[in-house]
């Protein structure tokens, strides 16, 4: 007689957008590797808990010096070069923009009631979330992107982490709805990569594995980031203005797209937490089965949040890496309300 998933070991499935268990199976080989793990002096889960818990304790001391410093908070608004056309382009995308990250949120937190636990897709919108205070990373030395001026926008608050110096910070802003809440909505670029990857290629193949799926993660990632960053720039949320000439596409204007900035996206940002979410939370879980089951959640978290801020810390390092590399070339055509 067939057996069920669940006598194989395998973990069930509910579709794309249904979070990943975060039970580890155990039995055959699993059961070796369990051996093996409880051999290390620091369990995998501990380890990425500890870096959250000091990605999380930086990112407020670096975020309440700032709102406590005696120094503007929000960016006046400009309304250079809007016109009446324009201006409505961009309070419209900013409210859709807004309403779904409102959506993500709003329908995770109903799931996480209605099961009563934490979910795996819950813990990468908190590690998001918690990155966001990286954001100024990618301004480091020069100012690469400029966010719009003429939608709500707060200060940077990069002189405040160590450090951190970058040119005309004075006028640097993080933008509301492409800044603050745009890293939460992040998850949402996990689901449209997981429904991606699930309509091309696990619908007819469901056995796909091992370097081949991870190679179609990352390009799928890549067309996903390129998609949802198309519709920021051209709809005038932000623009790579300042970014490296030799790897964009239309260099010379403000709407250029950068092809390594998606591709860092691709790899590090949104791809390894996809595949993280996509194997329900191995190998950064590891070890948590053995903590006291009142620890096991917050641990999970912890490590999801370390997990996700080394992650953007990579992807906004790298920015820099390839300006430094190659040649900046600013936008000569940059509109009022980006400058």
């Amino acid at each position: 007689m067939r057996r069920s998933r669940h006598a194989r070991g395998q973990l069930p499935t509910r579709g794309w957008l249904s979070t990943p268990e975060t039970k580890i199976p155990v039995g055959g080989q699993e059961a070796v590797r369990e051996d093996t793990r409880r051999r290390w002096l620091i369990p995998p889960v501990v380890f990425w808990a500890a870096l959250g818990m000091v990605m999380a304790g930086l990112g407020a001391w670096v975020m309440l010096r700032w709102a406590l410093a005696d120094v503007p908070h929000w960016m006046p608004r400009r309304p250079d070069g809007v016109s009446p056309g324009r201006a409505a382009v961009l309070w419209g995308s900013f409210y859709v923009f807004l309403g779904a990250t409102t959506g993500c949120v709003g329908w995770l937190a109903w799931q996480c009631v209605r099961q009563r636990r934490l979910l795996l897709d819950a813990m990468l919108c908190i590690g998001y979330t918690v990155s966001f205070w990286l954001s100024p990373i990618a301004q480091y030395g020069t100012r690469m992107v400029h966010f719009n001026v003429y939608l709500p926008s707060t200060t940077s608050w990069g002189p405040f982490i160590p450090g951190w110096h970058s040119e005309l910070a004075e006028r640097q802003n993080d933008s509301v709805v492409a800044g603050w809440t745009g890293y939460p909505l992040m998850i949402g670029m996990i689901w449209m990569v997981a429904a991606l990857m699930h309509l091309l290629f696990l619908r007819r193949n469901p056995g796909l594995s091992g370097p081949r799926f991870v190679l179609a993660a990352f390009a799928v990632t890549y067309v996903v980031d390129v998609i949802v960053e198309s519709a920021f720039i051209l709809l005038g949320h932000y623009g790579y203005v300042n970014s490296m000439a030799e790897l964009a596409i239309m260099p010379d204007h403000w709407y250029r797209f950068p092809l390594y900035e998606y591709l860092a996206v691709a790899l590090f940002w949104v791809g390894t937490p996809y595949l993280v979410r996509h194997y329900g939370g191995a190998p950064v879980f590891h070890g948590s089965e053995r903590l006291p089951p009142q620890l096991r959640t917050p641990a999970r978290l912890l490590a999801i949040i370390g997990l996700v801020t080394i992650c953007t810390l990579v992807s906004l390092v790298s920015f820099r890496a390839f300006n430094l590399i190659g040649t900046p070339h600013p936008a000569t055509d940059l509109p009022g309300y980006l400058r």
